[in-house]
């Protein structure tokens, strides 16, 4: 009985417990801007659009270029992709997108450092809202989400849709 109380003690005071009373609860971070990425194009890609991406109304998106041939791109570029930039570094812990294009493969990068960024997730879309833990990084106040392959827009062209994305984690201490 003692045992079993020690461990029940040790699990709800546990402060690296999952869900216990010593963990910060994860919250949505703010977004100070959003910017679109194309940087093996023409520089811009639809960024009259690009806000739609973080509006908080998921109904509505931010899409690419529509491209020709394949959903690479059309052999063209690598990819495109939204910088997200939030109101100060933070330590991000996973990603909710929404988006409209099922099949579509994106990934989150952190911050430049040099020239390379970390991949810090990936996922194929499944046309809904999908949730993704990241891999650990430190603070930081610039994310990239990067589409790396299309999906078909029904009429001979690819192109990947946004519709709400979020960035969420563990508040910095004050």
């Amino acid at each position: 009985l003692l045992l079993a109380g020690g461990a029940a003690a040790y699990v709800l005071l546990d402060p690296l417990a999952a869900d216990g009373p010593g963990t910060a609860a994860t919250v949505p971070f703010t977004f100070s801007a959003v910017r679109d990425y194309d940087p093996q194009g023409d520089g811009a890609e639809n960024p009259d659009a690009r806000g739609l991406a973080i509006d908080a109304d998921p109904e509505t998106a931010w899409y690419t270029e529509i491209y020709q041939a394949t959903p690479e791109f059309g052999g063209l570029k690598e990819g495109v992709g939204l910088i997200l930039r939030l109101t100060e570094p933070a330590v991000v812990s996973e990603m909710v997108v929404v988006s409209p294009t099922p099949g579509v493969r994106m990934q989150l990068l952190g911050e430049l450092v040099g020239d390379q960024r970390e991949v810090l997730a990936e996922l194929t879309t499944d046309g809904g809202t999908q949730t993704v833990p990241l891999s650990p990084s430190g603070p930081s106040q610039s994310y990239l989400l990067w589409i790396t392959s299309l999906a078909d827009e029904g009429a001979g062209g690819f192109h990947a849709g946004v519709g709400q994305v979020e960035l969420r984690g563990t508040p910095n201490p004050e």
